[in-house]
Formats: structure tokens, C-alpha cells, sequence
């Protein structure tokens, strides 16, 4: 059976890196699975990336047509780089959306890094939202505005057109902690500006009176998370035929 094949991008990043060390580490992986990343840096392609077994693809989110073309000949992308490039998420969807006419699987699978900000109010601090957000309830999700950050690039992948072409999957995490494992960078963002905001001021700080609740996840669990959720996507059953769309790519009945 040919190897499974993967484009990722952001492998050199605090997530993306730490779950190409863990995947890399489970047995089999480079036998079944055929793996490319997107590395800007040449240098850190030929030093870092291709001595774990992964071809390097020297380019950057701005190389539009390079991401198209790499998501054509994939079956599985998966977007570890920013949750916020419109133009690269397009470009990805759109090279997915025609690896059908190349063969392969039946239906590509994108699984896409945002971020939880997506749920941010106005609340400043000054209070807790009652509001409580559940993965599996769509109906809710679809009420956030599109004007809430990572929103449009959110839209895009869940674009009812891709339905029974393509299995997008959007993971978005929390405040993420921890020390990363992977081949770039291995810390996060988050946590040492909060440190080094609190060392500056000599106090550790808050926003208005710190009644704001807010979840964290460990960088090795959020991991583990994307390994369990790429075995699954690739169990999905995979059905023949186009389904039916109207000229907004609704499906129809």
C-alpha cells in the first residue's frame, strides 16, 4: 500500500514542531506516511527537517501557488503556521479541492491550527461570561460574528462547498504552556510575555479586576490531540460521487 501523503506547514513552530516530534516518534510513521513541510530557511531544511525523514519544501504562506500545488498532491494538510493567512488558507483549500481529480483518497483531509480566541468578549476582566462554548454544538459555534479574531479564516475552511470533497477539521487551542519539543522554536508566546510583563512591573498582573476565566492546555497534551485527531480523520469512510451544491455551495436536498 503507497504511503499517506502529508504537507505541513509550521513544523518549525512551538506546536507544529512538537507534534511532528511526537508523530516522528510513534512506530510506523515514516513507513506509512509520506510527509513534506514548508521550510522558509534553506539552511534549517538540510540541518533540521530532512535528517528526521521529512522532505523539506523551501518557500513561505505568501508562496500561493507553491501551497496550492502541495495540497493538490496531498491527502492530508495539516496547518500549524497561522491561524490568520487568508490568502495561504485559500490556496490550501483550493489544491485540496482538486486532489479528488488526481486520485488518492476520496476526500482530502485539511486539519487547521486557530485558536480560541475566536470566543473573545469585551469583558476586560471586570467580568466572568456565562456563556459556555461546546465542540459539538454547531448551532452555537455558527453565531460567533465574523468580526471575532481568526473568524474568517474559520469561515472559509468550514465552507458548506468543500462538504463531501473535503474533511476540514479546526482545532482551536487555549492559552498553550509548556516546553515545546520540536525542531524550532520550543517556547511559547503567551507565557514568557506574561513573565517578562511581570518582572518588568515588579507585580504580577491582571485585567480590570481579573474576574476573566480562561483555559490553558499543555503543549505535549494539545500534541497528543492532533495525533489522536489525524488516526481518526484517516478512519473516516471515504464515499464516491460529488454531492449536489447550488451556485453558493449549499448542499441540496
Amino acid at each position: 500500500m503507497a504511503p499517506i501523503k502529508v504537507f505541513v506547514t509550521g513544523i518549525t513552530g512551538y506546536v507544529g514542531g512538537t507534534f511532528i516530534n511526537l508523530w516522528l516518534n510513534k512506530e510506523n510513521t515514516l513507513s506509512d506516511f509520506s510527509i513534506r513541510a514548508l521550510i522558509r530557511s534553506a539552511a534549517k531544511a538540510e540541518q533540521d527537517i530532512r535528517p528526521l525523514g521529512v522532505e523539506p519544501v523551501i518557500g513561505s504562506l505568501d508562496d500561493t501557488d507553491l501551497l496550492t500545488r502541495e495540497a493538490a498532491d496531498a491527502d492530508v494538510v495539516l496547518n500549524f503556521a497561522d491561524a490568520d493567512h487568508l490568502p495561504a488558507a485559500k490556496a490550501i483549500l483550493k489544491g485540496l479541492s482538486e486532489r479528488r481529480k488526481q486520485g488518492g483518497r476520496a476526500r482530502p483531509i485539511l486539519i487547521h491550527t486557530s485558536g480560541t480566541g475566536v470566543l473573545t468578549d469585551s469583558a476586560y476582566g471586570y467580568y466572568a461570561s456565562e456563556d459556555i462554548y461546546y465542540d459539538n454544538d454547531v448551532q452555537q459555534l455558527s453565531t460567533l460574528a465574523i468580526e471575532q479574531p481568526h473568524r474568517t479564516i474559520d469561515l472559509e475552511i468550514m465552507s458548506p462547498s468543500l462538504v463531501g470533497r473535503v474533511d476540514t477539521y479546526i482545532v482551536a487551542p487555549p492559552t498553550i504552556f509548556g516546553c515545546g519539543t520540536g525542531p524550532g522554536n520550543q517556547n511559547s508566546i503567551q507565557i514568557p510575555l506574561l513573565v517578562r510583563s511581570s518582572l518588568r512591573n515588579g507585580q504580577a498582573l491582571q485585567a480590570g479586576q481579573g474576574l476573566n476565566i480562561w483555559n490553558k492546555v499543555h503543549v505535549i497534551d494539545l500534541a497528543h490531540f492532533f495525533v489522536l485527531l489525524l488516526e481518526r480523520a484517516l478512519q473516516e469512510p471515504q464515499a464516491s460521487g460529488e454531492p449536489a451544491v447550488d451556485d453558493q455551495g449549499n448542499l441540496l436536498p
